[in-house]
């Protein structure tokens, strides 16, 4: 994730902050490529202790793939009314894209 923030020089009774953000991921695992299974049935694996049943030449595909896409704009106001005592509030605005 990227972020980018503003913040006031705090020598005032009243601070703030500004930023954005922005995230991107692209996940790609396993194929549908059949020159490339997940599984074999009906091999015998001797370093494997449960064997996976199936009639032998039968094959198992897995593939998935996941894209992310996140933006975020937010703020945070602080007003130090006293030595102990401050009130703040804060907005975000969020999107999120998701493909899965």
């Amino acid at each position: 994730m990227q972020e980018f923030r503003l913040t006031s020089t705090g020598d005032t009774s009243f601070d703030w902050i500004l930023g954005a953000g922005y995230y991107e991921n692209n996940f790609a695992r396993g194929s549908l490529d059949p020159s490339d299974p997940l599984l074999v049935f009906g091999v015998h694996w001797p370093f494997v202790a449960a064997q996976v049943s199936g009639t032998p030449g039968d094959t198992g595909y897995f593939e998935s793939l996941n894209d992310t896409e996140n933006f975020s704009v937010f703020a945070q106001g602080n007003w130090h009314v006293g030595d102990r005592v401050t009130l703040g509030a804060g907005v975000r605005c969020q999107s999120i894209n998701l493909l899965l």
